[in-house]
Formats: C-alpha cells, sequence, structure tokens
C-alpha cells in the first residue's frame, strides 16, 4: 500500500469513527429525554394537579388588586417617541391584542455597562497605538 492510499485510508476511518460515537452519543441523548418525559414527567402531573388556585370559600373576600397611577410623565420621552413606540408595539402584535400603555419611565439607573464598554474601546485603541509605534 502507497503512504497516500494508507494515509486517506486511516482518515476517512478515523473520521468515520468519530461521527459514529457521535451518532451513538445523539441517539442516547434521545433515548434518556424520552424516558425522562416518559416516566418522571408523566408520574409528577398527578402529583402537582392539585396545587392550583383553590376556590373562594363561601364568603371570603377577594384579594383586592391595587390602583395603578396615571400620572404623565414628562422628563422621559416626548409624546411624538411615545407614538411611535407604541405604533411599533402593535404593529407588531396586532391590533386585536389591546395593548395599553400604563407608564412611561426613564432607566436612569447604573451606567456601569456602558462605562465598561467605552474603558475596552479606549484600552483596544491605546493597545493598536502603542503596537503601532
Amino acid at each position: 500500500m502507497s503512504d497516500w492510499s494508507l494515509g486517506l485510508t486511516m482518515t476517512i476511518m478515523g473520521m468515520g469513527m468519530v461521527f459514529l460515537v457521535l451518532a451513538i452519543l445523539v441517539v442516547l441523548v434521545y433515548l434518556f429525554n424520552w424516558i425522562y418525559y416518559r416516566y418522571v414527567e408523566r408520574s409528577r402531573a398527578p402529583a402537582e394537579a392539585g396545587r392550583g388556585r383553590e376556590p373562594l370559600a363561601a364568603g371570603e373576600p377577594a384579594r383586592q388588586v391595587p390602583e395603578l397611577s396615571l400620572e404623565p410623565v414628562t422628563d422621559c420621552l416626548s409624546p411624538a417617541k411615545v407614538a411611535a413606540i407604541m405604533a411599533a408595539i402593535t404593529a407588531l402584535a396586532g391590533p386585536e391584542r389591546g395593548f395599553h400603555l400604563v407608564k412611561v419611565a426613564s432607566s436612569r439607573g447604573s451606567l456601569s455597562w456602558a462605562a465598561a464598554g467605552r474603558q475596552t474601546l479606549i484600552d483596544q485603541r491605546q493597545q493598536y497605538l502603542a503596537r503601532k509605534e
């Protein structure tokens, strides 16, 4: 056998063995998944069936839902931007969903992620300039 044919044969045999082992692993994963959902999930379903909401007893008051305050917020977004956002949501979800704008609030929280991103860009630029010199 020549060196080329031996090399080609070994390559094909090696790759075939790797794909065979991967196929066996895929079958095993599907088998374990099927066993889990067949036996474990079915046995768990009747036990969890009784954990739903219990009906209210006679004379028991229902829980009150707190009222939402609908105060206009003027310091975040302009009314045109809010209208554009609501139009985009309605166009995406469809008018039958019936979204209602409740509150527009600014997210003036931590800007640490933005600062970290800027710092990464500055560091990369400085490394580039240091290598260039």
